[in-house]
């Protein structure tokens, strides 16, 4: 029995931190989201918008596997 405490301990805790993986992600992309393509200064940015889209999924993705 306590060790399954542990590892839905352990459990929870990966949860928490994906949780706040999804959360920094999705603020780092709100933070693109609204910037049209037209707008963009760079390549850059466009790429870097392209990227945490990709991420930002994957991190919801992977925490709809943990629920």
């Amino acid at each position: 029995m306590k060790e399954l405490k542990i590892l839905r301990d352990a459990a929870k805790k990966e949860v928490e931190d994906v949780e706040s993986k999804v959360l920094e992600a999705e603020e780092e992309f709100n933070k693109y989201a609204d910037v049209s393509l037209v707008t963009m200064k760079t390549s850059d940015d466009v790429e870097k918008k392209s990227v945490l889209e990709v991420a930002l999924q994957d991190l919801a993705n992977y925490k709809l596997c943990l629920d």
